[in-house]
């Protein structure tokens, strides 16, 4: 059956013709809103071509907007190098790296590890994994690493007496938004006595502005199992105060012989910015591992055993290198709130309370006379329990135990005036160390008694 078409009307048309305008407005609203972000130089080439009709006006304003994101683990890809250039404005000799390079890295490494590349650094560990602090190697221009300064967040937070950075006590890897190591002179306002071969300065990151979270796991070699989660809280009611905080687990074989290193650690963090310039944070870390340490071969004995060589795996009698005889754990927590005070404009005020708290142990295998000990120049007497091996002694393990409290304050005013800045601060710290140390007698397992 043939169709007949008849013209719509002048009104029906008009009607037709506005509601087509109206639906057209409102979709292509939905779409800029969910459509993905074009890249920025996609946008520059589309509006080169495109002419804009308006016409060109002396006098009037010219607006840019620029914009950026983050993924989830913080990277940009902004960084020159791949995080391992970030620019530098300080008038000292100081390289870096940023999120861009350090979230490619193993979570299990140190920040001292993840330096490894920058120049004057020297590094060498004891295990393929990054994760020992205690049998690492690091040097700046030949000044090892008790002549280099460790700040976390502004805090001298290596022990004031052995001055060895253990830096995986203090944030996990995915917490830390960038380091910075100056070969070289310190920064003059850097609370630091040792530093003469350099400094090194951890920042940690920033709570987000949203709620959310992220997960990170790990697996791989040596039995190596990690997972981390961290959860961000977002701004606070209307308060302006953000805050996360973060768990991780950790365990992995020791690479030669017998042992495994568990580690728990725990990072939060929380954050207020007011008015012009001022900010404060409260941050808080718990870490606590444990290790074995690892025997040192000769050459003989490399090329007899290679990675099999290390202390014993089975206790036999009068076995002094039985390896859960040698065994050290450290537990560290820590406290800090820097802030900042913008009193003017060019007129800022410095505080950064600080308090760490550190206990563990050292221990190694070795065998006492019952009759004929010592106890410092006096004779011990005869020895009370204990069981006497095949070559009449005792064999025991010899514990060092410590306790450590480091406290203080850094203050410092700041004037900026131009391209001139002039500080002035004081810096107060407390510690307390004790060191007490034992011997227990081992049963015939290689246990306690």
């Amino acid at each position: 059956m043939p169709r007949v078409f008849l013209p719509p009307s002048d009104t029906t048309f008009l009607f037709a013709l506005l509601l087509t305008a109206a639906l057209t407005s409102f979709g292509g609203m939905a779409e800029a809103d969910t459509a993905p972000e074009t890249p920025p130089k996609q946008i520059k080439d589309q509006e080169s071509e495109k002419e804009d009709p308006r016409p060109p006006s002396a006098h009037g304003p010219e607006y840019v907007t620029v914009k950026s994101s983050a993924t989830a683990d913080g990277t940009t890809h902004h960084t020159p190098g791949g995080g391992l250039m970030p620019p530098q404005k300080a008038p000292r000799a100081q390289s870096g790296i940023t999120r861009d390079f350090i979230a490619r890295q193993s979570p299990t490494e140190s920040p001292v590890a993840l330096i490894a590349n920058l120049p004057g650094v020297i590094y060498a560990a004891n295990d393929p994994l990054g994760t020992n602090d205690d049998q690492q190697g690091l040097s700046v221009r030949g000044l090892d690493q008790t002549e280099i300064g460790y700040l976390f967040e502004g805090v001298p937070a290596a022990p004031p007496l052995f001055l060895t950075p253990y830096t995986s006590a203090t944030a996990d890897t995915e917490n830390i938004r960038s380091i910075t190591l100056t070969q070289g002179s310190s920064d003059a306002t850097a609370s630091l006595y040792n530093a003469v071969g350099g400094q090194l300065s951890v920042q940690m990151a920033q709570p987000e502005k949203n709620a959310g979270g992220f997960i990170d796991l790990s697996y791989g070699s040596y039995a190596l199992n990690r997972e981390f989660l961290r959860l961000d809280s977002g701004e606070i009611g209307h308060s302006g105060i953000t805050s996360f905080a973060s768990f991780s687990y950790r365990d992995a074989a020791q690479w030669r012989g017998a042992g495994h290193s568990p580690r728990y650690h725990l990072d939060s963090r929380l954050a207020k910015e007011w008015g012009q310039g001022s900010k404060t944070s409260l941050i808080f870390s718990y870490n606590w591992q444990r290790q074995f340490y690892l025997r040192a071969p000769t050459k003989t004995q490399w090329q007899a055993n290679g990675t099999h060589f290390n202390y014993t795996s089975h206790y036999t009698d009068g076995d002094t290198a039985y390896y859960l005889l040698q065994e050290n754990a450290r537990a560290q927590t820590f406290i800090a709130a820097p802030t900042e005070f913008a009193l003017t404009k060019q007129l800022h005020l410095s505080l950064n309370p600080y308090f760490i708290y550190v206990t563990g142990y050292d221990s190694y295998g070795t065998t006492l006379d019952p009759t004929g000990s010592y106890q410092g120049n006096q004779p011990a007497g005869t020895l009370q329990g204990g069981t006497i091996g095949k070559n009449g002694l005792i064999t025991a393990v010899a514990t060092d135990t410590f306790k450590q409290a480091h406290s203080g304050i850094t203050a410092s005013l700041r004037w900026d005036y131009g391209h001139n800045t002039l500080t002035a601060g004081t810096w107060y710290s407390y510690y307390d160390f004790s060191n007490p140390s034992r011997y227990a007698a081992v049963n015939a397992q290689g246990g306690g008694q």
